[in-house]
């Protein structure tokens, strides 16, 4: 669609227009048809037409050049198209992006080690791969004793120097159930949808998004290999379990509302992110409880994340009867019974307080009145929410950013 110019900001200077040529949208994660418009030093606008709206970001940056690619927080990026293709120019020379793309390797181990795996035994090869050969000498695998049980064979840390760099966490390669994905597809299917996910500034660090996945598979006598486990590849959260943190402040009589108000705060930011304006809920962590919920207390409220990161990100997604709103203060009910009524009651205040207050909105947080509380929890006794019930999610004016690239040029 030809861009509506304002007539105002052509002033003297080269203009580099592209029309017709499809984008994806991180924001919006979906294929949009767009208009650039770029002036030389001055500001750029970006028309996109999603959902039959036309809506206009405009996005103002110094010594912007359009022969040149301007890289912001997200990407939007030329399609694969014959429109993209048959234009003159960068257009046709730059390489549709392979953003979405999870990293997925094959480790062979020997038949003899099939029924266990220590990542120790290839060390060579995850160092290589994982692109460690730099660190130094100083490169160990640590195991992480008394997670494992049922589909998780393992955890380890990969230590440069001392310290954690990467989390190790072996999964089996098979489904629980024929109608549920394995772990390690999901975080396939899942990068595939949401792009986005990949680049921890996205988030700020919010979400441990695995960065690689290893195939593990057993050889056999005639030469062949079978895969038996996935090993995932994640980075490592900083600080320590919310569980771990609610139970030592109860023990002193500390307060941990302004805790809870931030982990409140981010998962709405959360689902705000990853849903976009759809309107529903429909992507949720499905696993949302104090102990998938790492918190760096020094930097609580700080940075992007405000000092919390959520892992254990392998059924996000999947349809599931409990939200994660609800599925965290079931959680700190099932807490109530070790700590009290009274702990439940200031607990779950102070968490949907977080959930659906503004005062982070400014740097990409909520948007005010624009996210429904469960129902069902609307009008507990014990929740005083001061949130509006618009009942739908947007992406705030502070969220949404592009990378736009020249796609063919005329004066």
């Amino acid at each position: 669609m030809p861009a509506k110019s304002d007539e105002k900001t052509r002033e003297a200077g080269e203009y580099c227009v592209n029309e017709g040529v499809r984008y994806y949208s991180l924001t919006y994660d979906r294929w949009v048809d767009a208009t650039v418009v770029g002036l030389c030093d001055d500001p750029a606008y970006v028309h996109l037409d999603v959902k039959r709206r036309a809506k206009k970001t405009k996005i103002r940056r110094k010594n912007w050049s359009p022969v040149e690619e301007v890289r912001l927080d997200d990407a939007v990026t030329p399609a694969r198209s014959n429109t993209t293709r048959s234009m003159p120019g960068s257009a046709r020379q730059k390489k549709p992006s392979t953003g979405g793309l999870l990293s997925r390797r094959r480790l062979t181990i020997p038949r003899r080690n099939s029924s266990t795996f220590n990542p120790n035994d290839c060390l060579p090869v995850l160092v290589s791969e994982l692109g460690l050969q730099n660190s130094g000498n100083d490169i160990t695998i640590s195991s992480m004793r008394g997670f494992t049980g049922g589909m998780n064979g393992g955890i380890w840390f990969v230590k440069t120097n001392g310290d954690n760099k990467l989390c190790l966490k072996l999964v089996s390669a098979q489904r629980k159930c024929a109608q549920l994905p394995t772990e390690a597809g999901n975080y396939i299917d899942l990068a595939k949808r949401f792009p986005f996910l990949l680049s921890r500034s996205t988030l700020g660090g919010l979400l441990a998004f695995p960065v690689k996945i290893f195939d593990v598979a057993a050889a056999s006598t005639d030469g062949s290999s079978r895969v038996l486990f996935n090993l995932i590849v994640m980075p490592v959260a900083r600080g320590v379990r919310l569980a771990e943190i609610l139970g030592r402040k109860v023990h002193a009589r500390e307060d941990n509302s302004r805790v809870l108000e931030e982990v409140g705060r981010q998962l709405r930011r959360f689902h705000e992110r990853i849903n976009g304006a759809s309107g529903k809920l429909e992507v949720e962590h499905t696993d949302f409880q104090p102990c998938n919920i790492f918190v760096d207390e020094p930097n609580l409220g700080r940075g992007d994340n405000g000092g919390v990161t959520f892992v254990d990100l392998g059924g996000m997604g999947v349809s599931v009867k409990e939200g994660d709103y609800e599925h965290f203060v079931k959680s700190l009910t099932l807490l109530g019974q070790t700590y009290g009524p009274e702990f439940v009651r200031m607990s779950a205040k102070a968490f949907t307080e977080g959930y659906g207050s503004n005062t982070r909105g400014q740097r990409g947080g909520g948007a005010q009145g624009s996210l429904e509380l469960p129902l069902r929890h609307q009008h507990s006794p014990w929740i005083h929410p001061k949130v509006s019930t618009a009942g739908r999610v947007i992406s705030t004016a502070n969220s949404p950013s592009y990378r736009i690239t020249r796609a063919g040029s005329r004066v």
